[in-house]
């Protein structure tokens, strides 16, 4: 009787250590999970950073640009009518 009560004491002890050992494997299962979850969101996050990143460097270029455009019309006009001035003086002093 003892030997069959050692026998099923130990059969409930292997069972115990199966289920502790799938317990473990569902927790590593669920935490590599949430790790490749995470790890998708923070690439998702990275992704959108850098895509408005770039859709701010594209603006900021494109303003400057047109700054550039703009700046190039001024110095033009302002080339002109100081060219004018020097004609306009040169011509009264002759």
């Amino acid at each position: 009787m003892e030997n069959k009560s050692k026998k099923k004491l130990a059969e409930h002890k292997a069972k115990l250590q199966e289920e502790k050992r799938n317990i473990i494997v569902q927790q590593n299962l669920s935490r590599d999970e949430a790790i490749e979850r995470q790890k998708e969101v923070l690439k998702k996050i990275k992704l959108s950073g850098d895509m408005s990143l770039s859709e701010a460097k594209n603006e900021i270029n494109r303003q400057l640009e047109a700054l550039r455009k703009e700046f190039s019309k001024f110095a033009a006009v302002l080339a002109s009518e100081i060219s004018s001035g020097i004609v306009d003086k040169k011509s009264k002093v002759d």
